[in-house]
């Protein structure tokens, strides 16, 4: 009997439109073989190794899934599908805000398999993420849209025998992806307790701010400079004026303060550090045409001493993500990096093209930290 119509429909009915690219894109045919096991459940072999248990492979799946949920994971990256046992019991185990990534490498194998049983447990879960054919910047992208949570990997030695080649690319993604989030853990508890008192305070100046959206498409194919305060531009402040009137110029806060004083308003300001001594970048500064693009935990003194038109962009801080959502903020900024990485991504959002930088030296040259005219500097002075 043949199960692939009925798969598909499981498919579709959590993942509109996957049934018709599959089915105008591959073909099921494959080196899969499917034989009995001893609990009555199929088992397959690819070529010469055997996918599943040859003697209960819905057990086997489920003891492996329940001990990496026990283990702390919050969502599973499956690499391959197999006849779908080991993405079949997450679905079933699973708690409700918890997400799983599938990674089908062999699209036409994958069609191929749901030919042989039922498994519509297995395709109906619509917090099953598919990636079919993908490329390492794809999964990167959904690897960061993930909820806040452990993220382990489903990889039996058998998938990774089968699957090697295919998938040596894609590994790396989740490496990046988890030191980036290990980074991010340690983050949360130095400023965890700080990002929740700010947020608190915020939250009556962000029901009044504009989200992200705001600038969406703003600067639209104009050029753009994203500035740093790095000792670089000190060669780069005499020309800023000239260049003002030809580009979108977006400062991150420590530049703010040097640019002032040499006449020169940002479009756009950029501030994301939750401590209150950032916020001592705003002394005797008025910015008043200057767009304020901030994360919704920053210092609150930002918020209170600015009269700019503010905007706020989606944290990746949990309890400030229950609030955006109660606000509708979708738009977000790539956790990690510096104020400058999301100087850029905020450029992006704007829609300048090309973007250029400035003050962004990622060093320390002739052993400086920032341009001459930043905050600290003038009070070590």
């Amino acid at each position: 009997m043949n199960f692939l119509a009925t798969n598909l429909r499981a498919l579709e009915s959590g993942h509109p439109g996957m049934r018709h690219y599959l089915q105008h894109h591959f073909r099921p045919v494959g080196p899969l073989r499917a034989f009995p096991t001893a609990s009555g459940d199929l088992s397959a072999v690819r070529h010469t190794l055997h996918l599943h248990s040859s003697r209960d492979p819905r057990r086997e799946a489920m003891r492996l899934i329940q001990r990496r949920l026990k283990e702390g994971a919050t969502h599973l990256l499956f690499y391959g599908f197999g006849l779908g046992y080991y993405v079949e019991a997450f679905a079933l185990i699973k708690a409700p805000f918890q997400q799983g990534i599938v990674v089908i490498t062999e699209p036409n194998e994958f069609l191929q398999a749901l030919t042989m049983q039922d498994m519509s447990a297995a395709l109906i879960n619509s917090t099953l993420h598919w990636l079919i054919t993908p490329q390492s910047s794809a999964l990167e992208q959904l690897l960061q849209d993930l909820p806040y949570g452990t993220l382990q990997e489903i990889l039996p030695h058998a998938f990774s025998e089968a699957y090697h080649t295919q998938l040596a690319p894609l590994r790396p993604a989740y490496q990046r992806f988890q030191r980036h989030r290990q980074i991010n853990v340690r983050t949360h508890a130095r400023f965890g307790a700080l990002w929740m008192r700010n947020l608190g305070r915020n939250i009556p100046y962000l029901i009044q701010m504009h989200d992200l959206a705001g600038i969406q498409g703003l600067f639209k194919d104009l050029p753009a400079l994203v500035i740093g305060a790095a000792p670089s531009l000190d060669s780069l402040l005499e020309d800023l004026p000239r260049l003002r009137a030809h580009v979108v110029l977006i400062a991150v806060d420590t530049a703010l303060g040097p640019l002032v004083r040499h006449g020169i308003q940002p479009d756009i300001i950029v501030a994301v550090d939750p401590q209150y001594w950032n916020s001592r970048y705003t002394d005797y500064i008025n910015c008043p045409d200057s767009r304020l693009v901030v994360e919704p935990c920053l210092a609150t003194r930002w918020l209170r001493h600015t009269h700019h038109h503010a905007f706020f962009f989606g944290s990746h801080v949990p309890l400030a993500r229950l609030i955006q959502s109660a606000l509708g903020v979708e738009l977000s900024i790539s956790g990690g990096g510096s104020v400058a990485t999301s100087g850029w991504e905020v450029a992006v959002w704007s829609g300048a093209s090309p973007i250029f930088l400035a003050g962004i030296d990622l060093g320390y040259p002739r052993h400086q930290v920032h341009c001459r005219g930043c905050y600290f500097e003038e009070q070590m002075y």
